[in-house]
């Protein structure tokens, strides 16, 4: 000791363990010199003690021990001094660091007073938070960004923005539809093949969001539809799969089922073509005859996406017959 301050300096036991240091503090003779053996680490090694240990050595925290220490500062950070707070902070600066820090995504600059800075990358400055401090140049960026109209670059058309100092045009964006019938690149209201059906046909568009439409296609059904007459003869099914029922089809003509009670639906069959999501019609699906349970279980559309249904019967066909008739030329036949 000298003077009353604290020296320190390094002894090399004779046994050849590890270096250690000679703490000497505040004392008065050489006999009350203070004397602590402290282990000589790297600054990226924690000293032993401070991590648990197993048989294999020395292991980090779990995920679970450090989220208990972390809550149990926060849970205390408010009743902590300010002396203190400041000491947590510093830590906090540094696992903030430790976490985040990438170099290989900064690069160094080094300003004429030799200071070393590290500058963060695009993808860095991407996840920041939108608060922090900007360069002039990303400011000028954004301020660029929130003058383009978006519905005016979806119409097509360009803009010229100024700033005061330049003018930047902006070019129109080439907005992507899906036409919801046919799938390509446009908007169902201007869909060609739906056009072309319905010139030819009722159409029905069966969404959740209008109930009133699928209620007028099943009086249509049961009520208004002509029917062919009797005498021929076609295979009906009576199930349909997965895939059908969510299709979009178009009814060709309908047929009363001797037997059953005039003015239902499940009292006649229907011969319908189903249309895969191109809006092409089926292989193997078309014209085909299906009973009436079936067809109510294709009508009964209980999404908010639209499904399309095509009702060819309102052009009338020769050999067809009212319903009335029908029914009451059925009754004749059952009698």
């Amino acid at each position: 000791m000298v003077n009353g301050l604290t020296n320190e300096t390094s002894l090399k036991p004779n046994d050849g363990s590890n270096e250690t240091k000679v703490l000497m503090g505040m004392a008065d003779s050489p006999s009350d010199v203070e004397v602590q053996m402290v282990p000589d680490v790297s600054p990226h090694v924690t000293p032993p003690g401070y991590l648990p240990n197993n048989d294999h050595g020395t292991t980090p925290f779990t995920a679970k021990q450090v989220e208990n220490i972390l809550h149990s500062v926060i849970a205390t950070y408010k009743r902590y001094p300010t002396d203190k707070k400041f000491r947590l902070s510093g830590i906090v600066a540094e696992l903030q660091e430790a976490m985040l820090y990438d170099p290989s995504t900064h690069s160094k600059s080094e300003n004429p007073a030799g200071i070393e800075l590290a500058i963060p990358g695009a993808n860095v400055m991407m996840k920041e938070p939108k608060h922090r401090l900007k360069s002039g140049k990303e400011v000028r960026r954004n301020a660029k960004k929130l003058k383009v109209d978006i519905e005016v670059q979806k119409m097509g058309l360009s803009q010229e923005i100024s700033d005061g100092t330049y003018i930047a045009v902006a070019n129109p964006s080439r907005p992507i539809f899906h036409c919801g019938f046919c799938k390509n690149n446009h908007k169902y209201p201007e869909c060609e093949k739906r056009e072309e059906l319905s010139l030819n046909s009722m159409e029905y568009m069966l969404t959740s969001e209008k109930p009133a439409i699928s209620i007028s296609l099943k009086n249509r059904l049961k009520l208004g539809m002509p029917l062919r007459g009797f005498g021929d003869k076609y295979t009906v099914v009576g199930n349909v799969s997965k895939q059908l029922k969510n299709a979009n089809f178009i009814i060709h003509e309908a047929a009363e089922v001797c037997g059953k009670i005039c003015g239902q639906v499940e009292s006649m069959n229907y011969c319908v073509t189903f249309l895969d999501k191109n809006a092409n019609m089926m292989n193997e699906k078309t014209r085909m005859w299906v009973t009436g349970d079936v067809m109510i279980e294709l009508i009964t559309h209980t999404n908010k996406k639209i499904k399309w249904v095509f009702d060819e019967t309102i052009i009338h066909k020769v050999g067809w017959v009212e319903r009335t008739s029908t029914c009451t030329l059925s009754q004749e036949i059952q009698g």
